[in-house]
């Protein structure tokens, strides 16, 4: 095979590999043209360049080596080679990577796994990258996802909180986890948490180069026993979305799909992405949103029965649409209703009449309660009457869009237990 191989290096300060691979390209001994990065930024920005890349060869442990680098690369076209040891706690190739060396290799150890993995810039063709790196589906048995987002202000994470309440008090024992995603999350205030750690931000770090056990990811889960469900604690400060990596975010859901036989996730309503501004930040301050509704089964969307409230209700079941999700899986909530079922039937038609999805389901009526704040201060159930319209709705949208083995069967062979509260 003829042409150069055009390599993206990243290593740890003063590793020795990383000299004898330059030194090798510098005299001529290998035919690769060596790219020395001393950040994981620079090396997206070389995968960028306009002559490409054949592969790229990253260091287990230096800094900003994670599933996320590698799925950009591979996104790319271009196989990621990890140099680390066999004692390495974390499967590089399960995140990704094409292959994985020891640190101590000579030129033609490399040539030959070059040779095999990736291509000469010269010879290589035009590549799709939905051939080469095509995005791992969620196991078969993964557990069903239920998104709830709403207007800021209609009890979006009440509702979450009944609903989680509502799976987990079956008769078939099934295990729920309640995941705060919310950038500016109230869960916690919720159930009174007087520990704000481990949450979110923690699972997603413990994805960034390697999947934990249902252990490990017990440990950062919380019992809410008097409710019956887990719960992940969201961020604890609002900037904290910058830590979060899309990939890792959706390793971890993936872990708790994986844990649980449902999860429920409290969201915020903002989906927009690169595609839709321009703004590759946007997508990441959203991608947790923009990832669970890609996999969620059912989509509860909470609003109240102001003007404002329906009226932002439409704004978000507009940009819902917009984003893929199928209007057949929207549950509309509409809380703090009036009683009057005049009052009720003028308000469906309303939406009716200016919905842009004509086959969603008629709207949940939740009225007022009183005393829920003291509910939520004592950590008290959910009220039934609460919790029984919400759980009726929420069913007949997951009777449709799941397999029934997926709802009234135990989807995950090992159960994360989780410290109680």
């Amino acid at each position: 095979m003829s042409g150069r191989f055009v390599v993206v290096g990243l290593a740890r300060v003063r590793a020795s590999w990383f000299a004898e691979v330059s030194s090798w390209a510098n005299a001529g001994r290998v035919p690769i043209d060596f790219v020395k990065c001393v950040s994981s930024a620079e090396v997206l920005v070389r995968l960028d360049d306009v002559r490409g890349a054949s592969a790229v060869i990253v260091e287990a442990g230096a800094a900003g080596v994670d599933r996320d680098l590698i799925d950009t690369a591979r996104g790319r076209g271009i196989p990621t080679v990890v140099i680390g040891t066999a004692d390495d706690e974390t499967d590089w190739c399960a995140l990704g990577a094409a292959a994985v060396l020891p640190r101590s290799f000579d030129d033609d150890a490399l040539m030959d796994l070059l040779h095999a993995v990736a291509q000469p810039i010269s010879t290589a063709p035009v590549v799709d990258a939905t051939d080469r790196a095509t995005t791992p589906d969620a196991a078969p048995n993964a557990a069903p996802l239920v998104a709830v987002l709403g207007v800021n202000g209609s009890g979006t994470s009440t509702v979450a909180i009944a609903l989680a309440q509502g799976l987990a008090g079956g008769d078939d024992d099934r295990s729920v986890v309640l995941a705060d995603l919310v950038r500016r999350g109230d869960q916690a205030m919720y159930h009174d948490a007087r520990d704000i750690v481990p949450g979110f931000q923690e699972l997603v770090e413990a994805h960034r180069g390697a999947t934990p056990d249902a252990e490990r990811i017990g440990e950062l889960l919380f019992g809410v026993d008097r409710r019956g469900y887990a719960l992940l604690l969201g961020l604890r400060r609002l900037r904290d979305w910058t830590a979060l990596r899309p990939r890792a975010i959706e390793a971890a859901l993936d872990s708790l799909r994986a844990q649980f036989d449902v999860v429920v996730a409290d969201l915020d309503h903002e989906v927009d992405g690169e595609a839709e501004t321009g703004s590759a930040d946007l997508e990441d301050r959203n991608a947790a949103t923009r990832i669970a509704l890609r996999e969620a089964a059912a989509v509860v969307v909470t609003a109240d029965a102001s003007l404002r409230g329906l009226h932002q209700l439409l704004h978000i079941q507009r940009d819902l649409l917009d984003f893929g999700v199928d209007p057949a899986r929207i549950v509309t909530v509409i809380n703090r209703a009036p009683r009057s079922p005049r009052q009720r039937a003028e308000i469906s038609a309303g939406l009716a009449a200016l919905s842009l999805a004509p086959t969603a389901l008629s709207p949940v009526f939740v009225a007022e309660r009183r005393n829920l704040d003291l509910v939520h201060s004592t950590g008290d159930p959910i009220p039934a009457s609460l919790v029984r319209p919400l759980l009726g709705a929420l069913r007949a949208v997951l009777d449709q869009c799941v397999a029934p083995s997926a709802i009234d069967t135990a989807s995950a062979a090992t159960t994360a237990t989780v410290s109680p509260r």
